[in-house]
C-alpha cells in the first residue's frame, strides 16, 4: 500500500503511513501559475501498486487539487485508488432545499469517483451523505480519537450543545463510562443560537469537568453560548472537542476565551489539533484489503431456531426489543415473551448464529419482513451480513422482495454493513430518521381550532377499511410508497395491528380523524407509547386533494396537546429522509432528528430469479 498526501492532509497521511507499519508515503510537488492555475507531479514508482490518497476538501483549491491528483495517479498506473477525505467539503449540502439548487455533495462524490475505487471519509455531518456515494464508501469516527486524549483527563460529564448530536455524545459517554446530556438549542441564525438545560440533570454540575462534543465546529457560536450556559451552573473546568476544526475568523480565540481547553482531531490543520484519527483510518483501510484479498472469516452455520433453548431465545428476543426502544420505535411488552415461544415452536420462523445473533421474518403477500440482532464483541458486521444472506434465501417465486431492519451495531458498524448489502444486485438502503420533540406548551401557532369543513372524531369510530384506504392513498406517489404493504390488504392488516396495540400500545386520546359534512375521511393521526414519558406518533395521513389545507399540520399539533394531557413529555415519529413535505412539516413544528436507521431491501432481479445471491464482500 503507497501513501500519498495531499497539501491539505499531508502530515495526517504521513501518521497513517505509520500505522499501515511505515508503508511508502510521498508529497506530491505542487506549485501555482502567475494566473492562479495548479501544477503537480506524483514521484515514485505506482504501476501496480495499490495508491491511498489522503486529502481533505475544505476549500475549492483541494477539491481541483484532489482530482487532479487522482487523475495523475491514475496515468502513473496505479492498480487500485482508495481516496481518503477526512474532511469533507459539501457534505451539509446533501439534499435539496428549494428549485433550482444543486446537491453539492452528491456534484461532488461523483467526481472523485470517476478516478477512485472507494472513498473513506471521517464523520459526515448526516449517514444519508454516505448515499451520495455509487462506490464502496466507508466512514471512520473520530469518537474513538477524541476517547483516547480525554482518558488521560478529568471528566465528569459529556455535553451535546444540541439533541441532534445525542448518538455522538452517547458513544462517547459509553467509550468513557461517563455521564451525558444534551442541551435544549433554538437557532436564531447562522451564528446566534440560544440554548438551555433540559428539565433532568444526570448530576449535580457544580465544580465538575464538563466536555462539550459537538462533530465541527466552524463559526463557534454554538460552543461559545453552550460554555457560558455552563458558567452559570458554576461547573469546576470546561472542554470543547470536536472532530472537525473549521475554526472560521475569530471562532478558536472566541472558544478559548470561554472555556478552558479545546481539542479538535487532525482531519484538518487547525490549532486545536490533539488527537488522531490515523489509526481509525488505517484500521478501515487494512479491514478493506483484507476482505479483498483474504477469504471471509469463518462462523457458525446459522441454526433454526426451533433447535435453540428457549431461555437463550428468550434473553436474545428481549436484546432486541431494548435495542429497538433504545433507538425510539414502539415495541409492546408482551411481544418479548410471546415472539420467543412463537420462534421456539416454529410457528415464526428464525435463525440463530450462536449465541449472540438471531434473525427472524414473517412473510406478508408478495414481501417477507425480517429483523436481525447481534451482540457479543466479535465479528459483528459478519454475522448481521451472514443473517441478512440467510432471510435473501427465504425469497420465492411467491415472495421476491425482502424488507429488512438490523440492530445492536454501531453507526459505524452497520454504515459498514449497508456497504456490502448495497454490492449485491437488487439490494439497496432507505434511510430513516427518527425526529422528537418536548410536547409540553407552548407550541407553534397559539390557539388551536378545528380546520373548516371538517369534524373530528375518534379513530376508532371511522371503519378499518376506510383507514386502510386513506393511508393507501396519502403515500402513493411518495418515497414511503410501499413501505409497508404492497396490497390494500396489506394495508388493512396493518392498521389493524396498529389499533390492536401489536406495535406499541395504542394511545385512543391522542388519535384523531377528520371527516367531511359528506363523512367521507380525509385525514387522520395514530399514536402510541414508547415508553411512559415517550409518546409516537406512528402514522399520519392526509388526503392528497387537502393536502394544502393545513390538515396535516392541525393533526400533528392537536396530538401532541393530547400528548401533553396524558403526562408524556416526549413525541418521537420516524419519516423517511427523501420524503422532503414530511420532513419540512416536522421540522416547522420543532422536531429535531434525534437518531437514524437503515431499511435493508432487496428485490431479486427478474433475470436471476433462480439465483441465490451470496454475501457481498
Amino acid at each position: 500500500m503507497y501513501i500519498i498526501g495531499g497539501s491539505a492532509s499531508t502530515s495526517l497521511a504521513e501518521r497513517i503511513s505509520r500505522e499501515l507499519g511505515n508503508a511508502p508515503f510521498a508529497i506530491p510537488f505542487v506549485k501555482r501559475f502567475p494566473d492562479g492555475e495548479m501544477y503537480l507531479r506524483v514521484g515514485g514508482r505506482l504501476t501496480n501498486e495499490d495508491v491511498v490518497l489522503v486529502q481533505s476538501t475544505r476549500s475549492d483549491q483541494d477539491i481541483i487539487e484532489l482530482l487532479l491528483l487522482e487523475d495523475a495517479i491514475r496515468e502513473a498506473g496505479a492498480r487500485r485508488l482508495t481516496v481518503v477525505v477526512p474532511y469533507f467539503g459539501y457534505a451539509r449540502q446533501d439534499r435539496l432545499f428549494f428549485p433550482g439548487e444543486p446537491i453539492s455533495a452528491r456534484v461532488l462524490a461523483r467526481h472523485i469517483e470517476q478516478d477512485a475505487d472507494a472513498v473513506v471519509t471521517v464523520d459526515l455531518h448526516s449517514p444519508s451523505t454516505r448515499s451520495v456515494f455509487a462506490k464502496p464508501a466507508f466512514e471512520a469516527s473520530g469518537i474513538p480519537a477524541i476517547a483516547r486524549l480525554l482518558r488521560e483527563r478529568p471528566v465528569d460529564l459529556l455535553v451535546s450543545p444540541d439533541k441532534g448530536g445525542i448518538e455522538r455524545v452517547r458513544r462517547m459517554a459509553e467509550l468513557l463510562d461517563k455521564p451525558w446530556l444534551a442541551l435544549e438549542k433554538k437557532r436564531i441564525d447562522s451564528e446566534h443560537v440560544e440554548l438551555a438545560l433540559p428539565g433532568h440533570l444526570p448530576l449535580e454540575l457544580e465544580g465538575k469537568h464538563v466536555i462539550i462534543v459537538d462533530d465541527v465546529i466552524s463559526t463557534g457560536g454554538t460552543i461559545v453560548e453552550a460554555a457560558r450556559l455552563l458558567k452559570r451552573q458554576k461547573v469546576g473546568a470546561i472542554a470543547a472537542v470536536c472532530t472537525h476544526g473549521l475554526f472560521l475568523r475569530d471562532a478558536f480565540e472566541r472558544i478559548k476565551a470561554t472555556t478552558d481547553e479545546v481539542y479538535s482531531t487532525d482531519t484538518l490543520v487547525n490549532p486545536a489539533e490533539k488527537a488522531s484519527v490515523a489509526p481509525d483510518i488505517a484500521q478501515i483501510l487494512q479491514r478493506d484489503a483484507t476482505a479483498r484479498y483474504c477469504p471471509s472469516v469463518t462462523l457458525p452455520e446459522p441454526r433454526p431456531a426451533t433447535e435453540a433453548r428457549p431461555d437463550l431465545l428468550l434473553e436474545l428476543v428481549h436484546s432486541v426489543r431494548a435495542s429497538l426502544l433504545a433507538r425510539g420505535e414502539s415495541i409492546a411488552s408482551s411481544w418479548v415473551e410471546e415472539a420467543a415461544q412463537d420462534l421456539k415452536a416454529g410457528r415464526q420462523v428464525g435463525w440463530t448464529l450462536g449465541a449472540e445473533a438471531i434473525a427472524f421474518a414473517t412473510a406478508r403477500g408478495a414481501r417477507l419482513f425480517g429483523h436481525v440482532h447481534v451482540e457479543g464483541p466479535d465479528d459483528r458486521i459478519d454475522r448481521a451480513e451472514t443473517l441478512l444472506a440467510v432471510l435473501v434465501t427465504r425469497l420465492d417465486a411467491e415472495v421476491a422482495r425482502l424488507e429488512g431492519g438490523v440492530s445492536g451495531l454501531s453507526e459505524e458498524e452497520e454504515s459498514e454493513l449497508g456497504t456490502r448489502f448495497a454490492r449485491v444486485p437488487g439490494a439497496s438502503l432507505l434511510l430513516r430518521a427518527r425526529m422528537e420533540r418536548i410536547v409540553p406548551p407552548p407550541l407553534p401557532g397559539g390557539s388551536l381550532s378545528d380546520p373548516p369543513g371538517v369534524e373530528r372524531v375518534p379513530v376508532r369510530s371511522v371503519p378499518l377499511d376506510a383507514l386502510a384506504e386513506l393511508d393507501w392513498r396519502a403515500f402513493a406517489g411518495t418515497p414511503d410508497q410501499n413501505l409497508v404493504a404492497d396490497t390494500l390488504a396489506e394495508e388493512r392488516q396493518t392498521v389493524a395491528d396498529m389499533l390492536a396495540g401489536r406495535i406499541g400500545r395504542f394511545l385512543d386520546e391522542a388519535s384523531t380523524a377528520l371527516l367531511t359534512p359528506e363523512g367521507h375521511l380525509v385525514g387522520a393521526v395514530l399514536t402510541s407509547e414508547n415508553s411512559p414519558r415517550t409518546a409516537v406518533l406512528v402514522d399520519l395521513l392526509v388526503e392528497p386533494t387537502h393536502r394544502r389545507k393545513g390538515l396535516g399540520r392541525f393533526l400533528v399539533l392537536w396530538a401532541l396537546r393530547a400528548m401533553t394531557a396524558l403526562g408524556y413529555s416526549t413525541a418521537r415519529l420516524w419519516v423517511t429522509e427523501t420524503n422532503r413535505a414530511a420532513w419540512a412539516l416536522y421540522v416547522s413544528l420543532g422536531f429535531e432528528v434525534t437518531g437514524r436507521a437503515r431499511l435493508y431491501r432487496y428485490i431479486r432481479p427478474a433475470a436471476d430469479a433462480e439465483a441465490q445471491p451470496q454475501r457481498a464482500r
